[in-house]
C-alpha cells in the first residue's frame, strides 16, 4: 500500500454497514480478556449499534480504493462520548478506532488520529483525549508512541477493567 492508496474521509450512509463490519472485525480478538463472555456479546452489541448514535460529531474512515479498512468516532465532549458515565471533557473524544485485522501495522491508525487531530484544530480545540484498557497493549503502544500521555483524572472502571484516558495536546 502507498500513501497514495489510502483515503481518509467521512462516512458516507452507503458506507456504514460496511463501516460497522470493519469495527467488528477489528474488536473480535478481545473476546477472550472478558471474565464473563456475556459482557464481551454486550459490547460487540453496542460496536453494533454505535454509528447510528446521534451525538457524533463525525465518523471518519479509512480507504484503500472502495473498501473500508479503517474508522474512528469523534465527540463534541466527554459528556457525548459516555453518556451514561458524564465524564467532563471539555474537548474533542476520539471512540472505536478500529482497523481491520488484515490489514494492520500499515499506518491506517495513525492516519486516522492524524485525521481527528486536525478536526479537533478545526474545532479550536486545545486537546483530544480517548480511552482505552489494559485488554488492548498494541492500541497503547500506539497512542503514547503519537503522543498521547495519560489522563488518570478521566479514568474509569468497567465490569472487571480499568479504562484508562489518553490526551494529546494540539
Amino acid at each position: 500500500m502507498s500513501q497514495l492508496d489510502l483515503i481518509i474521509e467521512e462516512l458516507a450512509p452507503y458506507d456504514k454497514e460496511k463501516a460497522v463490519d470493519v469495527l467488528v472485525s477489528s474488536y473480535e480478538q478481545y473476546k477472550n480478556s472478558y471474565s464473563n463472555v456475556q459482557d464481551y456479546y454486550d459490547y460487540m452489541e453496542y460496536i453494533r449499534a454505535s454509528l447510528g448514535n446521534p451525538l457524533i460529531a463525525k465518523v471518519l474512515i479509512a480507504k484503500i480504493g472502495h473498501e473500508i479498512v479503517g474508522t474512528l468516532q469523534i465527540f463534541s465532549n466527554g459528556t457525548d462520548a459516555y453518556e451514561d458515565l458524564n465524564i467532563p471533557i471539555n474537548a474533542p473524544v476520539v471512540r472505536l478506532l478500529g482497523v481491520h485485522p488484515k490489514i494492520r501495522g500499515r499506518g491506517i491508525a495513525r492516519k486516522l488520529l492524524e485525521a481527528s487531530i486536525n478536526y479537533a484544530k478545526v474545532q479550536g480545540a486545545n486537546s483530544l483525549y480517548l480511552h482505552t484498557s489494559e485488554k488492548m497493549p498494541d492500541a497503547i503502544r500506539l497512542y503514547e508512541r503519537f503522543g498521547f500521555v495519560r489522563s488518570l483524572e478521566y479514568d474509569y472502571d468497567i465490569l472487571d477493567f480499568t479504562v484508562m484516558c489518553y490526551k494529546y495536546d494540539l
